[in-house]
């Protein structure tokens, strides 16, 4: 039920930040051009990050987060941080913009971006998959 919940919500955002504001849900959008406006321009930008950011404690105060271990180095998190930067750069987007926001507007790049992200994750991995075993 928790994740019905959660894409409602995430629908209620995505339709509220499109219908007052005009603009696309995308995180890295979002951040971009967070960083690279003044920030009188940025109040919009600046209440969707700061929920993203709280969210999730907002979410543990009232539910249950299991504990989990990352089983990794830190290296292997930073390029992987650094390679998805790189594909959401070209692309012009990330999976928040194209797959949840423009697949739904039957965006004919957010649709390539959308099976070109699927396509990548699942070679990546079984490929990580094959060698590790």
């Amino acid at each position: 039920m928790n994740y019905v919940l959660g894409g409602f919500g995430i629908g209620i955002g995505i339709l509220t930040l499109l219908f007052f504001n005009g603009k696309i849900f995308g995180v890295s959008g979002m951040i971009r051009g967070f960083l690279a406006n003044p920030l009188h321009e940025n109040s919009w930008r600046l209440f969707v990050i700061a929920g993203l950011i709280l969210s999730p404690i907002v979410y543990s105060i009232f539910f249950y987060i299991p504990s989990f271990e990352i089983k990794t180095q830190p290296i292997v998190l930073i390029v992987a941080g650094f390679l998805v930067g790189v594909g959401a750069t070209l692309s012009n987007g990330c999976t928040s913009g194209h797959s949840v926001c423009g697949v739904s507007r039957l965006s004919p790049r957010s649709i390539l971006a959308t099976l070109i992200m699927m396509a990548t994750a699942f070679i990546t991995f079984n490929l990580i998959r094959l060698i590790s075993a």
